[in-house]
């Protein structure tokens, strides 16, 4: 409910804001509850989308960090994700994804997903 809330609430500044003209980018700031529903929704979107292209097989598990910036068309987010690969391991991901929410829809695009060191063998 309160993440719902905050999104009305910042969904309604950045149409303000935008129908004003003036530009609006915000700072980054950390994600507090990498837990959240919606947080966690992008995640496993981001490795699903990322899969789509790259086909390696990989499985969203959680996210560990992240920030959120408010830009003029919506919002960028940086995430740091955990993700199981082909072979037992386990790998962390950079990923960078934009989302712009609506009344009537959402639009999310990937701007970049890379791996953000070396993945952990599960079998030793």
């Amino acid at each position: 409910m309160r993440t719902s809330l905050l999104l009305l609430i910042v969904a309604g500044t950045l149409y303000a804001v935008t129908k004003l003209g003036v530009a609006l980018d915000g700072p980054w700031t950390p994600i507090m509850h990498t837990s959240d529903p919606h947080v966690h929704d992008l995640g496993n979107w981001t490795v699903v989308k990322h899969g789509k292209v790259a086909n390696d097989g990989l499985r969203f598990q959680k996210v560990v960090c992240g920030a959120v910036q408010i830009v003029a068309e919506g919002m960028n987010y940086r995430l740091t994700i955990q993700a199981l690969q082909v072979g037992v391991k386990v790998g962390m991901y950079k990923a960078e994804v934009f989302e712009k929410e609506s009344p009537f829809i959402t639009i999310r695009k990937l701007i970049s997903f890379r791996r953000a060191n070396q993945a952990i063998d599960l079998e030793h």
